[in-house]
């Protein structure tokens, strides 16, 4: 990715609240890092680190998605990413292993 692609695309980036709540910014408006420390959910009032990137599909960065019942493994939710659960980890829904999850 060239640079200037990566600054179109960080411009661009949309957060999501614990409450729910897309951030996702007009061609005008700032970028969420832009924003000040103390921006507020609109919706909830929760302050900016209470957000978390999402990807283009809604899910926050670096979730996984286990291939035998659909069931989303959310980094943002958990508090730590997918790589840091055991070899043993199973899938809390359909009980697949590990193995059984993709990146989305």
């Amino acid at each position: 990715m060239k640079f200037s692609n990566y600054l179109v695309s960080e411009k661009k980036a949309k957060y999501k609240c614990e409450c729910g709540w897309v951030y996702s910014p007009k061609e005008e408006e700032k970028p969420f890092d832009g924003r000040h420390a103390d921006f507020k959910c609109p919706k909830c009032s929760a302050l900016k680190e209470k957000f978390t990137k999402i990807n283009e599909e809604g899910e926050t960065e670096g979730s996984m998605k286990c291939k035998e019942c659909g069931w989303i493994y959310d980094p943002a939710a958990t508090g730590r990413e997918f790589s840091e659960e055991s070899d043993n980890y199973k899938c809390p829904k359909c009980d697949a292993p590990k193995s059984a999850f993709v990146a989305i």
